[in-house]
């Protein structure tokens, strides 16, 4: 763009040619503009792309799905072990800790990112240090209890600060979209005065080889910022749609338990299924009845 408009309001280029024709100098107070419009943004080095964007929400998800599993893990430990209790008191005990490190149950996994930080902190405010002793007692494959809840509360920490950074890159975007001579700012700018100054280049009386000189690459340059202004507006609806998706999430009343909607369910497509087959060899089974008889 800034190569096509730098020809033409160029002395040593185009703008002779144009001065000449009066249907085409009027344009050139607003191609001067534009040209240094253009040639602004393209000066400014962008401070933000959409592949660090990309790159954020990759990590939140990644980390999500750990903390998701630490919490189910915890969550499953603490319950077999108060199964396996072989004394009461040791039993209230496990359930103590277990309504300390997880008083929501595991329907926290489902909740919003700084919904479950919250959480995260929490827990870790209400444990006293006979629950980190007890915790920390508590030996499993790969640590102790107490080093897994360290991590889920890291791990909460961690996927707030890395949200915090994804809005900012978005606000750092919207503003150099829709401010003072962004970049899709002067591609906007480049195709509305270019495209009025061809509509009266091909309405003026310029032989076909001037013309031609003129419009140069200009087809090629409008059909680029056409697409990059329909890629930037694609991506802040896919922003805006996933900012209503955590929205609605957390707003979500949260279940009991994790898996046992899925569960009932099964339960009563299996016991239908059995109904079925057994309704089904009834009705086989009475020919063979009768025939007997």
């Amino acid at each position: 763009m800034v190569t096509v408009v730098g020809a033409w309001v160029s002395p040593k280029r185009d703008r002779p040619l144009i001065e000449q024709w009066p249907k085409l100098a009027p344009f050139l107070p607003d191609l001067d503009d534009l040209h240094d419009a253009l040639l602004s943004a393209g000066n400014r080095a962008p401070t933000v792309t959409p592949e660090a964007l990309v790159e954020v929400r990759a990590k939140i998800k990644e980390l999500d799905r750990r903390h998701d599993s630490v919490v189910r893990g915890i969550d499953d430990i603490l319950a077999g072990l108060i199964h396996l209790a072989p004394k009461e008191s040791t039993k209230l005990v496990l359930e103590a800790l277990r309504e300390t490190l997880l008083p929501e149950g595991r329907r926290v996994v489902s909740w919003s990112m700084r919904r479950q930080g919250g959480a995260a902190e929490r827990a870790q405010s209400r444990l006293t240090a006979e629950q980190k002793k007890a915790l920390r007692e508590l030996k499993i494959p790969g640590g102790t209890l107490l080093g897994f809840f360290r991590e889920r509360v890291s791990l909460a920490r961690r996927i707030v600060e890395l949200d915090d950074e994804r809005l900012a890159l978005l606000a750092a975007m919207e503003s150099s979209d829709t401010k003072g001579g962004g970049v899709y700012e002067a591609e906007l700018a480049f195709t509305r005065t270019a495209g009025l100054f061809v509509a009266n280049l091909e309405a003026s009386d310029l032989p076909a080889d001037e013309r031609a000189r003129l419009m140069g690459s200009l087809e090629a340059a409008l059909e680029n910022a056409h697409a990059r202004k329909r890629n930037a507006q694609a991506d802040r609806a896919l922003d805006d749609a996933l900012a209503d998706l955590d929205s609605s999430a957390a707003s979500q009343p949260a279940d009991d338990s994790d898996g046992d909607t899925k569960k009932a369910t099964d339960g009563k497509a299996a016991d239908t299924k059995a109904g079925t087959d057994g309704k089904t060899a009834g009705k086989r089974a009475e020919p063979a009845n009768g025939a007997q008889a």
